[in-house]
């Protein structure tokens, strides 16, 4: 099982992730490189992105006062 807790998410940023993750498993990035590919900010540095297949959300969580960029009637929503 896999978490992901960012503010906003990218195109295939998940299956990035996910990617990494497994060839961090599989040894083929070190563990202590995660961090600095993640500040990086550069998919260059980072594993293959996971095929979609299987891939799916399935639950977000997010903070009210974390969330800058989102109309507060969205949470009146919920």
């Amino acid at each position: 099982q896999t978490c992901a807790l960012p503010i906003c998410f990218l195109y295939r940023m998940a299956r990035n992730l996910v990617g990494t993750l497994i060839d961090i498993s599989r040894k083929k990035i070190p563990l202590r490189d995660l961090e600095s590919i993640l500040h990086s900010k550069d998919r260059t540095k980072a594993g293959l992105g996971a095929p979609a297949h299987g891939l799916f959300l399935y639950q977000v969580f997010y903070k009210k006062e974390e969330l800058n960029c989102v109309s507060d009637t969205l949470f009146d929503l919920c």
